[in-house]
């Protein structure tokens, strides 16, 4: 929860197990939420990040210059 707010990225609101029809409602729910494509990256409260994007190459363009420098920020201090 913590990390979310920091990245300001959305988190889902509840942990569930993965897989279950738990586990798809709260996606969906936070999609609904957070559409995309304004939003690409999302935090699953006890899962991690789900990452979206028009193929795999710009999902990890995303990675790349959105999640890994934030959690280097986070972890160093300083910019990347």
């Amino acid at each position: 929860v913590e990390d979310a707010g920091f990245f300001n990225l959305p988190i889902s609101h509840e942990i569930t197990m993965c897989s279950t029809p738990d586990d798809t409602r709260a996606l969906m729910e936070l999609m609904k939420e957070c559409p995309y494509p304004e939003h690409k990256v999302f935090i699953r409260k006890g899962h991690g990040f789900v990452i979206l994007g028009q193929d795999m190459s710009d999902a990890l363009n995303t990675l790349r210059t959105m999640v890994i420098p934030a959690m280097k920020y986070h972890e160093e201090g300083t910019p990347v």
